[in-house]
């Protein structure tokens, strides 16, 4: 005889941000980082569309003017390709609340028409909430800002 155990669907409604652990806030965070600080020109448009499903307004109507306007433009006109590497050890996450905001410090480099520039400290604030969790996010996890710093390293 088998039996098998099977979970209950999740049922809709809101997770309560506390009950959520830090790790899911953070996988979110940093696959939205991944999205729209490592790119190449040539699906650098396909990363940001990927990546503006994960925002919420406030943040949505922003990142549609600003990186999927003139950042787009701009990388495309000087064929310019960008990395962010995260440094794991300086990550930091802090709840107000409902609102999460995961910190993540790095250096970018950029390459602009062949030729690297110098590379620069960055850091990306990235604040999240929840809202009514579906199929395609289980914890209803969105980001409702985002801001970056740079300074030349």
């Amino acid at each position: 005889e088998t039996i098998l155990k099977v979970p209950a669907r999740p049922l809709p409604g809101t997770y309560v941000a506390q009950d959520i652990p830090d790790t899911e806030f953070i996988e979110q965070a940093t696959n939205f980082v991944n999205l729209i600080a490592t790119y190449q020109p040539q699906v650098a448009k396909r990363q940001f569309e990927e990546a503006q499903k994960l925002l919420w307004e406030p943040a949505l109507a922003q990142f549609k003017q600003d990186m999927l306007g003139t950042e787009l433009r701009a990388i495309s006109s000087t064929s310019r390709t960008q990395i962010f590497y995260i440094d794991p050890t300086k990550t930091a996450i802090e709840r107000n609340g409902q609102e999460v905001i995961v910190t993540f410090n790095g250096d970018r480099s950029k390459i602009i028409a062949g030729k690297e520039l110098p590379s620069v400290l960055s850091i990306y604030s990235i604040t999240m909430r929840v809202i009514p969790r579906n199929p395609t996010n289980p914890f209803g996890i969105v980001i409702t800002d985002m801001k970056s710093i740079n300074d030349k390293v």
